[in-house]
């Protein structure tokens, strides 16, 4: 069977095996192919041993080993795993980058094996090679670029390298937005009520926001509010303007922002009804409303009569939008004149006549029925307080008398006849000039009734009958029972009965709630009698008898009654006595009974039973009970973790006892049990300790009886005792051994003198088991170990031997390439032993590049990313043992891996160039043609790791040419070219059509802002700014007013800004 070799790349392999005699000659093979010696493998024979060495083996030395002795084979099977992939540099590099929207971002990371691959992750998703991701390796560098980064590749960007990672956090942002053509000077505009406000601007990039405000509130889309968005270009439209839109109008953009001042005028206001002359006509009381409709909502109307303002009481003036109303109610004669609506700018005039009102009734008279000798009482109401009236009566006038009266108070009139007679019967009439009314008075004899004999008080007892009698004229009056203010409700109880002028009502089997007061109403005359109901006598029939009670039992005492509907009440000297836990009271028929739970002395005494009408009493004695102890308690002698049970029998059952332990009084738990059957009383005590050792009393009421327990603790013995042991320094000596029993302090002593807990010495117990560890052990530790546990002890001698420390392979110079990583490995004959590595004679020290470890016997020393400074001697220290070697290492090359690449782009773009040298530390020189490139606002010199970086910003026409850049002796050019930005139409002009003189208005828009002014021509000629032409400028809106049109001016309009052209007809047409 072949036998199985692991090794590390960078430690030495060696293969060995023993011939049976000293000239035997044999071959060593590696999969079937003959291995020769060479700088890197070295065959060696010593006498019977035969040896293969393999320095600083590879992954490529893995494989099966033969060794051929011709009459006999051994095989060996090897395996080289690779050192651990390492991200170098992650503590100094920079993780956090932040980058503008187009951008590229170019992550670096450098790893401690050239051939090691990487995967990239964005949030935790792999990257996979796109139009977009480019993974790039270089030597021990591995990089990620996204080219054109947008919003959306902000995150976390992660690099695994093996079991190592590092992580890079970016961000990426828009660039600052800017509003174009912006002078930063407000704009002021003057504008007309009902006119339609457009504010326009373009933005630097398509996808920016902006934000309205009107005087610092925000706008929003509504009724009257449009906001639109296209490209570049923000609109603002705000319809129908008012006075109160006047304000301050910015167009907020993050980074810029335009102002624009409008102020909104009203249009003077006309009276849209006026006429030559508003004559209006009506009557006095009655009411007139004037009317007048303005031109504008706002309009500030005033009402003047004679010059002056009004605000009479009668005056009411309101407004609904546009109409405005004045009105008078009541009108009175004086209301007559002329009346002027005033607004600043018109006048309406109104002419009112105002005439005397007819008196006419509003309340006219009604037909009435009286009592003869009664007052009667007719009255009207007329529609002014000093209209004349007449009275007649049958035709003829009536005068004021001394049963006849006449009022007139405001606007009601009246006629008062005092003791009617049948003469006063007839037709009345009111009148008066304009209008009359009339009314016809009937005389009736009135009904006389009245009480002949009036009803009597009657007294009798419950459930008797009550009959009430009274005699009332006329025969056929309606009499009405009421027993107090209710109607008698008629029914089995209630009967009503009447012969001839006698009325009768019966009350069978009367309640004491009968009692009251009895009514008879004979249409509105009334008698009235007191009915008195009394209650039935409730007796004793079984008087109640003395009891004699032992003290703690039950006492019952008994009465009976004569009836059994009789309430009664117990007493005890006078206080009335309830059912609760005490007391129960029973009712049974006519007996009642008073039970008295649990007596005590101070529940004797007096008791009473008590009626409404009778009383009956008796004493009740109680007599004390007499305790004593049967059977008392008795010592109890036992041992540890047993149970121990006391017992008291008394001479009465369900008497209250305590249990007392030394003094205290014992309460019932899991360990003290307590019980009481009848008259026995029990305290077990489970689980014993010696603290259990005690005096136990047993206590009830004056009566005391006690005893011993006594608890002895079993003595320790060692059920297994300690053993001689003999160990290697390094290790771990463990000592235990079990006792009898668990709750035993111990002491361990070593040579006589107790050993205590520290960092290398564990003491701890677990049961009945009792354990020492001694970590690391050195010779120091030998002698005699014993565990005392007081009644017994043992002991045990223990030897620690010192290991030969060998060092079983030496450190190997090592030749390298900077950048590159040096890996020492030292192998010795003990584990666990520490060592110290130096360099030219002074001690090494981990750090970030530095990497000292150690894995059982071996010894590792990682120098990652050196340099030529790095050269000189290695050794590795362990106690006496050491081992020497050489690191040399080469500077590397300094030359350009990747030139530059010739770039076209558009003007204000932004450009980079990017170029790879060899060695990250070495510097630069950038250069436009023969002028050196120095940092700026527009030039951005980058350096990541082997890359380099030029970047410029908003390039310009005058940036093209050939840009290179120099490192050492190598150089590198590539040429800039910028195409100009062209502009186009993007909103053409419209054709106009006005009437002279009002304003013809152009309007139109490019791509892009122009560089130079545009120029704008009617029919041919060049317009310039003046008094009839106005030019204006809105980022990429153009638009061109010409006032104080004329017919003369029709023609061709035409724009023209670069390449960009556009034309519209004018054609103004003269008023009609």
């Amino acid at each position: 069977m072949a036998s199985r070799v692991e090794k590390v790349v960078g430690e030495t392999l060696v293969l060995d095996c023993e011939v049976s005699r000293s000239n035997a000659e044999v071959t060593w093979k590696k999969n079937g192919e003959e291995v020769e010696d060479s700088r890197k493998v070295t065959i060696l024979e010593d006498g019977v041993t035969r040896q293969l060495t393999i320095h600083s083996v590879t992954v490529e030395d893995a494989g099966q080993y033969v060794c051929d002795a011709k009459d006999d084979v051994m095989d060996f099977s090897v395996r080289v795993q690779d050192l651990p992939v390492r991200i170098l540099g992650k503590t100094d590099a920079k993780t956090e980058k932040q980058f503008l929207v187009s951008d590229d971002i170019i992550l670096v990371c450098e790893l401690s094996n050239a051939k090691a691959s990487v995967r990239w992750y964005k949030d935790g998703q792999l990257i996979d090679d796109s139009q977009r991701y480019c993974c790039e390796e270089q030597d021990v560098f591995r990089s990620l670029v996204v080219l054109n980064a947008g919003l959306e590749d902000s995150g976390e960007y992660s690099c695994y390298a093996g079991d190592d990672k590092m992580a890079f956090t970016i961000t990426v942002r828009e660039p600052p937005v800017q509003i174009i053509g912006n002078s930063g000077n407000p704009e002021h505009h003057v504008m007309v009520t009902g006119d339609d406000l457009i504010l326009e601007c373009e933005v630097s990039r398509p996808n920016a926001d902006v934000e309205w405000t009107r005087n610092g509130e925000a706008l929003q889309p509504s009724d009257r509010i449009r906001i639109d968005s296209y490209g570049v270009v923000r609109k603002f439209v705000l319809s129908g303007l008012q006075p109160s839109d006047s304000g301050e109008y910015v167009c907020e953009a993050i980074d810029d922002k335009l102002v624009t001042v409008v102020e909104v005028q009203d249009p003077p206001a006309k009276f849209l009804n006026k006429k030559g002359k508003n004559n209006m006509a009506a009557y006095e009381n009655e009411s007139a409303t004037l009317c007048a409709v303005v031109s504008s909502d706002r309009a500030n109307v005033r009402w003047l009569k004679d010059g002056q303002l009004l605000n009479k009481d009668n005056i009411h003036i309101s407004s609904e939008g546009k109409t405005h109303k004045l009105t008078i109610n009541p009108l009175q004669l004086s209301d007559s004149g002329e009346y002027v609506c005033d607004v600043s700018t018109d006048e309406m005039y109104f002419s009112l006549l105002v005439e005397e009102m007819k008196v006419k009734f509003v309340k006219r008279l009604e037909d009435v029925i009286s009592l003869k000798g009664k007052t009667l009482t007719l009255q009207c109401e007329v529609n002014k307080p000093k209209g004349d009236v007449q009275w007649l009566k049958d035709g003829k006038e009536m005068t004021p008398s001394r049963r006849c009266t006449i009022r007139a108070q405001g606007r009601e009139r009246s006629l008062t006849i005092q003791q009617l007679t049948d003469k006063d019967a007839g037709e009345y009439v009111c009148e008066s000039t304009d209008d009359q009314t009339a009314a016809t008075v009937s005389i009736e004899t009135p009904r006389v009734v009245e009480f002949i004999a009036e009803l009597r008080n009657i007294t009798i007892r419950e459930g008797e009958d009550a009959v009430f009698k009274c005699v009332v004229s006329p025969a056929d009056t309606a009499l009405v029972w009421r027993l107090n203010g209710k109607d008698v409700a008629l029914n089995e109880r209630a009967a009503v009965s009447c012969n001839g002028l006698c009325h009768m009502l019966c009350i069978s089997s009367c309640l004491v709630s009968d009692s009251g007061r009895v009514t008879a109403d004979a249409e509105g005359l009334e008698s009235e009698a007191e009915l008195t109901v009394q209650e039935q006598q409730a007796l004793f029939t079984k008087k109640m008898a003395a009891v004699v009670a032992e003290e703690y039992s039950e006492a019952t005492l008994e009465v009976e009654v004569s009836q059994e509907a009789a309430e009664v009440q117990w007493m005890r000297q006078g206080i009335l006595i309830h059912p609760g836990a005490k007391y129960t009271l029973k009712h049974r028929g006519r007996s009642h009974s008073l039970t008295i739970h649990q007596v005590a002395a101070a529940d004797r005494g007096a008791y009473s039973c008590e009626t409404l009408h009778d009383r009956t009493q008796a004493q009740l004695a109680v007599e004390p009970r007499k305790i004593s102890i049967k059977r008392g308690l008795t010592d109890i002698k036992t041992t540890e973790r047993e149970t121990a049970s006391f017992e008291v029998e008394l001479s009465h059952a369900n008497v209250p006892g305590t249990w007392i332990r030394n003094g205290i009084q014992l309460k019932p738990t899991n360990h003290f049990r307590m019980s009481a059957k009848g008259e026995v009383h029990s305290l077990t005590i489970s689980n014993l300790s010696v603290e259990d050792t005690g005096s136990f009393v047993f206590s009830v009421e004056n009566l005391k009886t006690s005893a011993r327990l006594v608890v002895k603790e079993p003595p320790v013995t060692i059920i297994r005792k300690l053993e001689n042991q003999k160990v290697p320094d390094g290790s771990v000596i463990s000592f235990d051994c079990e006792l009898s029993r668990h709750n035993v302090d111990v002491k361990w002593m070593k040579d006589g003198v107790e050993v205590k807990p520290c960092k290398d010495v564990r003491i701890y117990a677990m049961g009945r088991k009792r354990f020492l560890q001694i970590m690391k052990c050195s010779a120091a530790d030998s002698g005699l170990y014993a565990c005392d546990a007081g009644d017994a002890a043992t002991s045990c001698a223990v030897e620690v031997y010192e290991r030969e420390l060998l060092v079983l392979q030496g450190l190997e110079d090592l030749d390298i390439q900077e950048d590159q990583n040096a890996v020492f490995v030292c192998e010795i004959s003990v584990e666990d032993v520490p060592g110290e590595w130096y360099k030219n004679g002074e001690r090494i020290q981990p750090t970030s590049t530095v990497k000292i470890r150690q894995e059982g016997t071996k010894h590792f020393l990682l120098m990652c990313n050196v340099r030529s400074e790095d050269s000189g001697e290695i050794k590795f220290v362990a106690r006496n043992a050491e081992s020497v070697a050489y690191l040399e290492v080469e500077e590397l090359p300094v030359n350009i891996v990747k030139p530059l690449q010739d770039t076209s782009a558009l003007e204000k773009s932004r450009v980079v160039l990017d170029c790879t040298v060899s060695n990250p530390r070495c510097s630069i020189r950038w250069y436009k043609g023969s002028n050196v490139i120095l940092p700026s606002e527009r030039f951005e010199i980058c350096s990541e790791g082997c890359y380099r970086k030029l970047i410029i910003q908003q390039v310009a026409l005058e940036d093209e040419g050939t840009y290179s850049v120099q490192v050492g002796d190598y150089t590198c050019s590539a040429k800039l070219t910028v195409e100009a930005q062209s502009e186009l139409m993007v909103r053409e002009l419209s054709d106009v059509a006005v009437s002279a003189p009002d304003d013809a208005c152009f309007e139109c828009e490019v791509s892009a802002p122009a560089a130079r002014a545009p120029a704008w021509s009617l029919n041919g000629e060049p317009l310039q700014p003046g008094p009839r032409v106005r030019l204006e400028k809105m980022g990429t809106v153009h638009r061109l007013t010409l006032r104080q049109t004329a017919a003369d001016m029709s023609g061709l309009v035409e724009f023209t800004s670069g390449k960009a052209r556009s034309q519209a007809q004018l054609r103004v047409t003269g008023n009609p």
